[in-house]
């Protein structure tokens, strides 16, 4: 028989080794029919294409004692998995709480572990990727660890336990090496450290693994993995013929989604071609909650299913009302009928009102100010507003004209979009201009440093902002002067402490270098030795001149403070 335990027969032959081997069982059995399955006195690898022979009772038991092992790590591990222990080699004994690790591994997906140190966990780790391995097809295991000789050790144990398994019931090595091993059903263990790319093109993840995704619309999702590429291209809004791909879905029903943990609930509208696509909900409360508590906390459950998407929304509207959105038990934050919280005509808050005078002089005010230096000033292009820009075949009166029609706000973004074919100024000189100034900003760090320097020069030097800086600013101290001592006992005692203290040689001569080299760079005399300090009357700025030199008009000598 070639390439145990993939055995090939027909459904007859299947049946009657299964109806024998229920009835072989056990080490009586065993001894009586002479079987094979025994540990290997030295350690061995299985090579693809080695042929193994059995009697038909041998067949039977072989398949009974695979089926067994796949059945119950425990016994698998009890019966033919062997390490080195104080008696050298040996079948390991599993305690207690290694049996309970075990078979709650084999129960379930996702698993905390709080152990202590040196109580055989890694041991544990190896028997279960073992048996993952050898008895299930299409396993990928990854052993990572900070250090590569510790994920390497761990498969060490792994590969001993291997070579010394019976040889009816190992797969045959297609990979064998320090860092790897792979069997002949496409199940494979590697070592790795951890690293930034240290798992690169190996992924351990099945298609049965959830995961949560959030797309930028809002949306969020929790569900197998082999359905992300599908969710993220039916949650990207697309028009079809006039009409919204959201009402062209094949289900459309009202859902809710339920915190296991708290009991609050999300209750929304969802339109899709697949019930089971893990979609939970949208907005920043129910995120937050999701992130918060974990997306297998939340349950979804439909509340009705409707005809169309117009008809859910009518029943969102209903169910979604004020009094339940201000409800504490509940994550929406406005009311429900509609796909998106802005409101219209009578809908709208502000329906009917208008703005005073003051109000609209003070917006129009506000918005010229932040346009005149949002395009011009405060990145530094040398724009006018009188220069005509075609965009897409459609002309506007200036830049800021088109900024705020095509509502794109950002500098660079402008600048793209006006180096784009057939896009730019009227003007012919002044798009080459664009180009040679754009091509400069983005190559040169200093040009764009110097823009921005330019810009909130240009602001400061504004009247209006530097009083309204200057009223912020009134009545805060600087966060210096709150460390400065104004305790009069201290600062006797702090006098006194320090009278007839002198500097040392090494300090006074640290002082000089560095005295010396701020003036090197600043331009300048070390010594003020032979000079006299003089005040601008009308300014009050302060410098020193020789004393030999006459004194200004407009300057006084000393500080001149009255």
């Amino acid at each position: 028989m070639a390439d145990s335990p993939q055995i090939l027969m027909d459904e007859r032959q299947a049946m009657a080794i299964d109806a024998r081997a229920s009835q072989l069982n056990g080490a009586t059995q065993r001894e009586n029919l002479g079987l094979a399955i025994k540990h290997d006195s030295v350690a061995t690898i299985r090579k693809v294409g080695e042929d193994l022979v059995f009697t038909p009772d041998q067949l039977a038991f072989v398949i009974s004692e695979i089926k067994k092992c796949r059945k119950d790590i425990v016994y698998f591990a009890n019966t033919y998995f062997r390490i080195i222990g104080d008696g050298g080699l040996q079948v390991i004994k599993l305690y207690p709480k290694q049996e309970e690790m075990l078979r709650a591994m084999q129960k379930e997906s996702r698993l905390i572990v709080l152990a202590p140190r040196q109580v055989g966990k890694s041991t544990t780790y190896s028997i279960y990727f073992l048996w993952q391995t050898i008895f299930f097809p299409d396993k990928r295991i990854a052993i990572a660890s900070d250090a590569a000789a510790k994920a390497e050790e761990i498969l060490a144990r792994i590969k001993l336990a291997y070579e010394y398994l019976p040889k009816e019931i190992k797969p045959a090595v297609t990979a064998y090496s320090t860092k790897q091993i792979a069997f002949d059903n496409n199940s494979e263990i590697r070592a790795f450290a951890t690293g930034g790319n240290s798992l690169a093109g190996f992924s351990c993840v099945t298609g049965d693994t959830k995961v949560t995704i959030a797309d930028d619309f809002g949306g969020i999702w929790y569900t197998d993995i082999d359905k992300v590429e599908s969710i993220a291209n039916s949650s990207i809004p697309v028009n079809t013929n006039g009409m919204d791909e959201l009402t062209m879905k094949k289900y459309n029903f009202v859902y809710k989604t339920i915190n296991t943990i708290n009991g609050k609930e999300y209750t929304g509208v969802h339109s899709t071609d697949d019930l089971n696509d893990g979609y939970l909900g949208s907005g920043r409360a129910i995120k937050a909650a999701i992130e918060k508590y974990g997306p297998e906390c939340f349950t979804k459950s439909i509340v009705k299913m409707c005809e169309n998407r117009q008809e859910a929304l009518k029943l969102e509207e209903q169910l979604v009302d004020q009094s339940y959105v201000d409800r504490e038990d509940t994550y929406n934050l406005v009311i429900g009928g509609g796909d998106a919280p802005v409101r219209f005509g009578e809908d709208n808050g502000f329906y009917g009102k208008h703005h005073d005078e003051k109000t609209r002089e003070r917006m129009k005010k506000a918005k010229a100010e932040y346009w005149s230096s949002h395009t011009s000033k405060l990145i530094g292009y040398n724009f006018s507003e009188d220069d005509d820009v075609v965009v897409d075949g459609v002309r506007y009166n200036s830049i800021n004209d088109m900024s705020i029609k095509l509502k794109i706000w950002q500098t660079p973004n402008i600048m793209e979009l006006l180096l784009r074919d057939g896009n730019g100024f009227v003007n012919s000189d002044r798009q080459e201009q664009l180009k040679i100034e754009y091509e400069q900003y983005l190559n040169d760090k200093e040009v764009r440093h110097q823009h921005h320097v330019e810009a909130i020069r240009a602001r400061c030097k504004d009247p209006e902002y530097r009083k309204k800086l200057s009223n912020s600013l009134k009545g805060k101290s600087h966060w210096w002067q709150d460390k400065v001592n104004k305790n009069p006992e201290k600062i006797r005692k702090m006098a006194e402490k320090h009278r007839g203290m002198k500097r040392s040689e090494e300090a006074k001569k640290h002082m000089s270098e560095a005295r010396r080299k701020f003036f090197n760079e600043k331009g300048g005399s070390v010594s003020n030795k032979g000079k006299i300090l003089i005040t601008n009357l009308i300014t009050r700025e302060h410098q020193y001149i020789s004393k030999d030199q006459p004194i200004p008009e407009g300057w006084g000598r000393g500080l001149c403070k009255s």
